[in-house]
């Protein structure tokens, strides 16, 4: 199933900034500007590309501590996960609604 994930590539570069952010800090943790730039970078992408981040995740800010916590529902469905979302579903329910037009 691993293979099958769609933006492999972007997950990746992702994956990169983000330990290379990590990288950063733990050789000298006073480059947070260097370590900002990554962060920064990570979020382009993942925007650009439309890319969600495990929604499990915890941000602490390195200057003042704020911490934020995205809170996870393991029963939440993206609309394009949704079987009434799939064109090839859509088509079907139009077929049939068309034939029942048909038959009154």
């Amino acid at each position: 199933m691993a293979g099958n994930i769609k933006d492999r590539e972007a997950y990746q570069h992702l994956n990169f900034v983000y330990q290379a952010a990590l990288c950063v800090l733990a050789q000298n943790p006073e480059n947070t500007e260097l370590a900002r730039f990554y962060c920064l970078t990570q979020k382009t992408i993942s925007k650009r590309l439309v890319l969600r981040q495990d929604p499990s995740t915890i941000v602490r800010c390195l200057s003042c501590g704020l911490t934020k916590q995205f809170p996870n529902n393991p029963k939440h469905k993206l609309w394009v996960d949704q079987p009434e979302a799939q064109l090839e579903n859509q088509t079907s329910q139009e077929n049939q609604t068309s034939q029942g037009k048909d038959n009154h």
